[in-house]
């Protein structure tokens, strides 16, 4: 293969810049070697970098002069700077042809006429400034400046000189934009509050931020070259050595390390991302990103332990209702068996007196009573041994039953209850023990929230394969806040019964789940101060 020697030297202008760009030069070290390595492909005297502002003011950036030693060059620089400041480079005479856009080419200063004529006689005589050229820097479309290269004598400048500046100025703008773009990425990983590092192809530190360095307290070279794994082993008590760092991506969430000096060596909590980038290859690398989440961890780990000591509370309360509601079935039979006795007068009449004791002593234990079955059922589902026993029944003559043993309890709220009349009848296929429990537990629910003289309605309405049972009340209604939560178990919401009784907290929860085991589903619907409507469907096929 046949290389264009005229091109050798830029290639190696370009080699140069890219060698010192990966070994992390700054933008003022590329400058200073490309105005040098322009210098001496060129056979110039001077290089210099010429950077205008927004207002279109110049100023020379840097200065290469041959032959003079670094310090020799500042302080030539600074005088450059001053005796230049005010003047404005305007051509004499141009080359022969048309020059490209924004290029400058001057033969001979001593040829400068007008204002400039004084300050390019001054170059001339005390710098040797006498000719140059200068190569447009141009960045998103604008001309922000000119790369020149400068000579002692009057020149011709040839195409080639031309072709030349102009390629090393772009090659020049390249690396620095490179640089100030690595800059960039430089100030914001030192603002990140994470660790990255970058992984060879063995899972090797190649690359470490200055976080890693200066929360590991080690110096860059120990940490170069070291398996990753082996590092993160000796800030954890979480065995990794006998991890394999996979060839995908790894995550490990909230992995605890104890850093020397982060947070004082304290166990601190971190997400760690390893991740292949670029090409699948084993010299494409991987990326690894720790980030602290010391916080979140913290806040997880209260969040179990409330919760496990929320679990703890709800078995210890439920176990204390399935031994006391099997405690009470036994002695509660005992009390409704003999006030039925003394009601009937079989140890002798009553007189009125005894025979509202009696009537208060029923009302009690009724209660009593469907509040045990409630948490004997409520045991059962807990304990998953619960089962129905269906048939077929008409369920309008189960809401009249449910409402005329609820009688004394309407009797004594002062509330009217609407039940489907004698007449109305509809075959349902359920439990007719469990329904009924369901009706109880929502007419009983609507007896202590509505007043004095209120209206309690149950109706039935029969859809497409399933009948729809409504208690609607005239009560204090339900918070719009509540009405997601009513089921919930041992519930009780915002809003205060009308009499001094307050619920379980569990009788909706296992009316909905009997509505459910029957394969139906129960909701409710509620005005605030204008009373509150439960319903439940039940399919009218067979049960699944």
């Amino acid at each position: 293969m046949v290389t264009d020697s005229s091109q050798l030297p830029e290639l190696r202008l370009l080699g140069d810049l890219s060698r010192a760009l990966a070994d992390g030069a700054s933008a003022s070290t590329l400058v200073g070697l490309g105005l040098r390595r322009m210098a001496e492909i060129l056979e110039a005297k001077y290089c210099a970098v010429v950077l205008r502002n927004e207002h279109g003011q110049a100023r020379i950036e840097d200065l290469w002069v041959r032959g003079r030693s670094e310090a020799e060059q500042r302080v030539l620089l600074e005088k450059v700077r001053s005796m230049l400041s005010g003047l404005q480079l305007q051509p004499a005479r141009l080359s022969s042809g048309t020059l490209p856009e924004g290029l400058v080419l001057v033969e001979d200063v001593l040829e400068f006429s007008g204002d400039a004529a004084e300050i390019a006689q001054a170059l001339g005589a005390t710098w040797g400034f006498r000719s140059f050229l200068g190569a447009p820097i141009v960045e998103s479309g604008k001309t922000r400046g000119h790369v020149y290269v400068i000579y002692e004598e009057p020149r011709v400048f040839p195409p080639r000189d031309t072709l030349m500046t102009t390629v090393l100025a772009d090659q020049l703008v390249a690396a620095l934009r490179m640089s100030r773009q690595r800059a960039f990425s430089d100030q914001v990983i030192r603002q990140l509050p994470a660790m990255m590092a970058l992984l060879d192809g063995q899972r090797r530190l190649s690359w470490v931020s200055p976080q890693v360095t200066a929360w590991f307290g080690k110096d860059e070279s120990e940490l170069l070259g070291q398996p990753v794994l082996e590092l993160l082993a000796t800030v954890t008590d979480l065995d990794l050595t006998q991890r394999q760092v996979p060839e995908g991506p790894l995550r490990i969430d909230a992995l605890p390390m104890r850093l020397p000096r982060w947070h004082e060596g304290q166990t601190s909590y971190w997400d760690l991302v390893i991740e292949p980038v670029g090409p699948d290859s084993d010299h494409a690398g991987t990326l690894l990103l720790a980030i602290e989440v010391t916080e979140r961890a913290d806040r997880v780990r209260r969040d179990q332990e409330h919760q496990a000591r929320q679990r703890q509370l709800d078995r210890l309360r439920d176990d204390f209702v399935s031994a006391a509601s099997h405690e009470l079935h036994t002695p509660l039979a005992s009390i409704i068996g003999h006030a039925e006795l003394l009601e009937d007068g079989l140890e002798g009449p009553l007189n009125t007196r005894q025979s509202d004791f009696v009537r208060e002593i029923q009302l009690g234990a009724n209660r009593l009573q469907r509040l045990v079955d409630d948490l004997l059922d409520y045991a059962k589902l807990e304990a998953g041994t619960f089962s129905l026993s269906p048939r077929e029944v008409d369920l309008a003559e189960l809401v009249r039953q449910a409402g005329s043993s609820l009688w004394p309890q309407l009797q004594d709220a002062g509330v009217r209850l609407v039940v489907p009349d004698a007449e109305t009848t509809l075959e349902v296929l359920c439990d007719p023990q469990r329904i009924t429990q369901v009706l109880l537990n929502l007419i009983s629910n609507a007896i202590r929230f509505t007043p004095k003289h209120g209206d309690i309605r149950v109706t039935l309405a029969s859809g497409p394969g399933c009948v729809t049972v409504s208690v609607a009340d005239t009560g204090v209604g339900i918070e719009e806040a509540d009405l997601n939560r009513v089921f919930e178990k041992y519930f009780q919401g915002a809003r205060r019964s009308v009499g001094a009784r307050r619920g379980s907290g569990l009788g909706l929860y296992v009316a909905r789940a009997l509505v459910e085991a029957h394969g139906g589903e129960m909701g409710v619907t509620s005005v605030p101060d204008q009373g509150a409507t439960f319903w439940f469907d039940l399919p009218l096929g067979p049960q699944p």
